[in-house]
C-alpha cells in the first residue's frame, strides 16, 4: 500500500513540476502563485475528508475475507489517486515557479535557487519531526491536514504583498484561521472512518 501512496505522490509531484515551470513562463508574477497556493491548499482540506466517501465507493459488495489484501492495495492506489495527487500536483509546481519568479536574473539563477531548494529540505525535515512528534498525536490526521492547508494559505500572503494585491489579504487571513479553527475543533480531531462491514462501535486514530 505505502508503495501506491509514495509512487502516486512522486509522480503528482513530477508533473507538477513541468508543469509549474511552463506555467511560470508564461505568469512569471507572484500573484498568480499566490493562487495556486490557496487553490491547493482547498484541494488538501477537502482530501481530509474525502477518503471515506471513496473508500465506501470503492468497496465490493460481501468481499471475500480471502480477496480483502488485493482490494487494499487496489483501494489505496484509487484513493490516493483522486484524494491526495490533485493538491500534490499543484505543490509540485511551487520550486520552479518560486525559481522563476524570485531569481532576478540569469546570474543569480543559482543561487536562488539552491536557497530555495535547501529551505525546502529544511522544511521537509522540520515538517516530519513536527507531523511525528506533535501534530498527529494533538490534532489526528484530518486535523494535520487542515493545518496543512492553513499554513498554505498563510504562505499566499506574503505572495499577495509583493504584488500589491491588498484585496485578497483579508480573504486569504480569514479562509486560513477558517481551516485552522476547524483543525482544532472536534470536527477537525474525528477520525476518518473508512468503509466496513457492521456496526461502527468505536473509531480513533492510532500511531499508524
Amino acid at each position: 500500500m505505502w508503495t501506491n501512496v509514495i509512487g502516486l505522490v512522486l509522480l503528482g509531484l513530477a508533473v507538477g513540476n513541468v508543469l509549474g515551470g511552463r506555467f511560470a513562463d508564461r505568469h512569471p508574477r507572484p500573484g498568480p502563485l499566490a493562487g495556486l497556493l490557496v487553490v491547493a491548499a482547498a484541494l488538501l482540506a477537502v482530501s481530509a475528508f474525502l477518503p471515506p466517501v471513496v473508500a465506501r465507493a470503492v468497496l465490493p459488495d460481501q468481499l471475500p475475507l480471502e480477496s480483502a489484501h488485493e482490494f487494499l492495495l487496489k483501494g489505496a492506489f484509487v484513493t490516493t489517486l483522486v484524494c491526495f495527487v490533485p493538491p500534490v500536483v499543484l505543490l509540485g509546481a511551487v520550486p520552479p515557479y518560486l525559481v522563476r519568479c524570485f531569481a532576478g536574473s540569469v546570474d543569480q539563477v543559482g543561487s536562488r535557487s539552491g536557497a530555495l531548494y535547501g529551505a525546502s529540505t529544511f522544511g521537509s525535515i522540520a515538517g516530519t519531526f513536527l507531523t511525528t512528534y506533535y501534530l498527529l498525536p494533538e490534532f489526528g490526521t484530518r486535523g494535520s491536514i487542515l493545518l496543512a492547508a492553513g499554513l498554505l494559505v498563510l504562505s499566499s500572503i506574503p505572495l499577495l504583498l509583493a504584488e500589491r494585491r491588498t484585496k485578497g489579504l483579508g480573504a486569504a487571513l480569514l479562509i486560513a484561521v477558517g481551516f485552522c479553527a476547524v483543525a482544532a475543533s472536534p470536527i477537525g480531531k474525528q477520525p476518518a472512518v473508512g468503509a466496513a462491514w457492521g456496526q461502527l462501535i468505536h473509531s480513533r486514530d492510532s500511531r499508524y
